[in-house]
């Protein structure tokens, strides 16, 4: 996902491909403000974390990060799937767009108007 708007992002959902035995199981998140300058969300001892994804063709799953990550990109990268790599995805957050953001470390953040 690339936006125009920085955006606080605080969750992350996934489903299976429709009509099909096709999902991914687990997944890591990057995220940034510039395509091919983004991390990983990571734990407090900076490991990429692995966020568990969907177990079945009906569920969805969603997954909720430690603390908002600002970022204008998000890329998913599955690491185990079942069949084959199929994917349906949203993220939720909201736009930061004029207000005053404080990043205290590359997951965590604040931000007032």
């Amino acid at each position: 996902m690339t936006s125009q708007t920085l955006r606080a992002l605080y969750s992350i959902k996934t489903e299976s491909r429709p009509g099909s035995w096709e999902w991914v199981k687990f997944y890591k998140v990057k995220y940034g403000f510039t395509v091919g300058e983004e991390v990983y969300v990571t734990d407090s001892g900076g490991t990429a974390i692995i966020f568990t994804g969907n177990v079945d063709n009906i569920n969805a799953r969603q997954n909720h990060f430690a603390g908002l990550l600002v970022a204008s990109v998000v890329k998913v990268e599955p690491t185990d799937w079942n069949l084959q790599i199929a994917m349906r995805l949203e993220v939720y957050g909201h736009d930061v767009e004029g207000k005053t953001v404080q990043v205290t470390n590359q997951v965590r953040c604040t931000f007032s108007n």
